[in-house]
């Protein structure tokens, strides 16, 4: 429901207060990666695939009751793993036969909380746009070069983006237990630095073209954009259980279950753009986030 309010207005934008209405998007390229990146060949419960997990690569499956088995666009042999809205292909809901592409996107971005628990959620978005996005890798062609390019995290844990040979061995004991390994080593993390870079390379030059946004974990008591970059570790500091000392506290808590602070996705956001939009995952409704994110992808479209 949310990702769809954000496609449709990026399509189809809302007049303003003053009658105007922002630059719609004429092309869309829309994908969705997991923040499975293996766990070093360890065998974790939860994870099937410990060596490289889904590596960045798009998905196309869709995961809801009336959903269809793989959504994929025209325009690559067997389908791109991407879902498109062009002028070919307008995919906006105008055709009774062809459902549109907000409703596509719920399919195949229900991820859900299941699934492999060592997120790495900056290390897989890097991947799906620059190894897996050059020629033959999975999501070739994804990438346009006069695109504006818009990364959005939702989640409910912190990110754990590292290569450390040893760091998922249940067996090494000396990282701390499992559950806090990447609060407990956070050198051992990739720096901030190294996505910010990364992302900012795709538009050399226009780097402006490039932005992240986030719905995380954040305080029940934060006020909309009351989080500035140098606040970051001091607002969303990861906090052990005293009392279950593999596990992290929540920051927040909703109908849905809790969400951990992530700090590093949080300073990847604001250092990309001070005014980057974040906004927490335990709010009942996201449609003042999603207007944010939407309203900040047409700023760049202007």
């Amino acid at each position: 429901e949310h990702a769809g309010a954000l496609l449709r207005e990026l399509i189809d934008p809302a007049p303003g207060p003053d009658g105007s209405a922002p630059a719609a998007a004429r092309s869309l390229h829309v994908g969705v990666v997991t923040t499975d990146m293996g766990t070093g060949g360890f065998p974790v419960q939860t994870c099937a695939h410990p060596v490289d997990g889904d590596d960045g690569a798009l998905q196309t499956g869709g995961r809801l009751e009336g959903c269809a088995d793989s959504y994929v666009s025209p325009g690559c042999e067997g389908g791109c793993p991407w879902l498109a809205h062009t002028a070919e292909h307008p995919d906006d809901g105008r055709d009774p036969t062809n459902p549109p592409i907000w409703d596509d996107l719920g399919c195949v971005a229900s991820l859900g909380t299941g699934g492999c628990g060592t997120e790495q959620q900056l290390e897989a978005g890097l991947a799906a746009l620059t190894t897996q996005a050059a020629p033959g890798g999975a999501n070739e062609g994804f990438l346009r070069q006069d695109s504006v390019v818009a990364v959005l995290f939702v989640t409910d844990e912190g990110d754990c983006s590292q290569d450390e040979p040893d760091f998922w061995n249940p067996a090494r004991d000396g990282l701390g237990p499992f559950g806090v390994r990447c609060v407990s080593n956070l050198g051992l993390l990739h720096p901030v630095e190294r996505y910010v870079e990364g992302l900012r390379a795709l538009r050399p030059g226009r780097e402006h073209l490039v932005l992240a946004a986030a719905i995380t974990g954040l305080p029940d008591d934060r006020e909309p954009g009351s989080i500035a970059l140098e606040d970051v570790w001091e607002v969303l500091a990861p906090v052990i259980d005293p009392e279950e000392l593999n596990r992290t506290l929540p920051i927040c808590d909703s109908a849905a279950g809790s969400a951990r602070p992530a700090p590093r996705i949080a300073e990847l956001v604001l250092r990309l753009d001070h005014e980057g939009v974040l906004g927490s995952i335990c709010d009942e409704n996201w449609s003042e986030t999603v207007a944010a994110v939407a309203r900040a992808i047409q700023r760049r479209l202007d």
